[in-house]
């Protein structure tokens, strides 16, 4: 019975990433050798605190949202380290009820987040120039 999930599983994957293949072995420069470029260049002039900082701006926008006005192209800083400790929090706090739930399904989505959040941070420390919303 598990065996038709991960073959469909498989098969989306399959479909979603023949496009990024199909361009990197038919053009010289496809949109996976420009992200490992983007990824492994030097010389930013931004450190993980404004990695945080930028990155927290987006991920608290919807939270920060509901009690302020704000904009995604007219950065505010007021709300925002209410905000990352309140989604820092939730997070840790939804990892702790899955794992004493055993639901290793939404272990496995809070992890994906936990990623995504490093890989925002990270991206902003590779960003050459000014950054823009």
């Amino acid at each position: 019975m598990i065996v038709r999930p991960f073959a469909f599983a498989a098969g989306v994957t399959i479909v979603l990433w023949l496009p990024p293949v199909i361009q990197e072995l038919t053009s010289a420069n496809g949109n996976l050798t420009a992200l490992a470029q983007f990824f492994s260049r030097a010389g930013s002039p931004h450190d993980l605190g404004q990695g945080f900082d930028h990155a927290m701006q987006q991920a608290t926008l919807m939270l920060r949202a509901m009690f302020e006005s704000v904009s995604v192209r007219n950065p505010s800083q007021a709300g925002v380290a209410v905000g990352a400790v309140v989604t820092v929090l939730a997070l840790v706090l939804g990892i702790v009820v899955a794992v004493r739930a055993k639901a290793w399904d939404a272990l496995v989505l809070l992890a994906l987040v936990a990623v995504e959040l490093a890989c925002a941070i990270y991206s902003v420390t590779r960003i050459v120039g000014a950054i823009e919303y």
